[in-house]
């Protein structure tokens, strides 16, 4: 997958990610049903795109697919990896999920969110939580009794516009085929950077083809 599609997730990782504590008079801040998101995303530096996502709440499993982009992002959580789907070449590479990634599903203990109020996003009633972390501002989200975000903006977001914004919501069982590298495709072996050199500018290791 391109470097592209996982940097270009940055700014909708940055609330749904945020958004991933949870107090016991609050709702639960990931979808515990099947669930098919759009979302309208766009960055602090005035990007927008198209983000689709697919929810699979027994085995917490999670498809990012951007549509401007030649691939999609697989995060399994109960396996602790990521496969990075790229279509143009038809490989994957699986690596150890970071924890960037894997605040999407899992408790942060310093996490703090107040009730605002409600809105009506893509049609369903959420609650806007204004959420803080660590003792600075964290933005806001709105999620749903059942733990989906329909919208959120980062803290000191550059215009009103800068986040998420889901346009579509559809409930019901998602295919087992969207968790996994399509038949067919090669398995790629990534190139990890040496012990204690992180990769530049957030970009995903390099690959090389898997050795049989």
């Amino acid at each position: 997958m391109p470097p592209r599609l996982a940097s270009g997730l940055g700014a909708l990782l940055l609330v749904v990610g945020a958004a991933s504590a949870r107090a016991d008079d609050q709702p639960p801040l990931v979808p515990t049903r099947d669930v098919a998101v759009t979302y309208q995303v766009q960055d602090p530096q005035g990007t927008s795109r198209i983000v689709h996502m697919y929810f699979d709440a027994a085995d917490q499993r999670v498809h990012i697919d951007m549509s401007s982009q030649p691939g999609f992002l697989v995060i399994d959580h109960k396996a602790d990896e990521v496969t990075m789907v790229n279509s143009a070449t038809h490989s994957y590479i699986q690596v150890p999920a970071p924890p960037s990634m894997g605040n999407l599903m899992f408790r942060t203990p310093d996490l703090h969110l107040v009730r605002q109020g409600t809105q009506t996003v893509a049609g369903h009633t959420c609650t806007i939580w204004q959420m803080s972390q660590g003792g600075h501002a964290g933005g806001d989200a709105c999620i749903t009794a059942d733990g989906v975000v329909l919208s959120g903006r980062p803290a000191n977001a550059p215009s009103p516009d800068t986040g998420i914004q889901a346009t579509a919501v559809s409930y019901g069982p998602q295919p087992a085929s969207l968790f996994m590298a399509p038949v067919g495709y090669e398995r790629i072996q990534p190139t990890l950077p040496p012990a204690g050199v992180g990769a530049p500018n957030g970009s995903p290791p390099s690959a090389a083809p898997a050795k049989p």
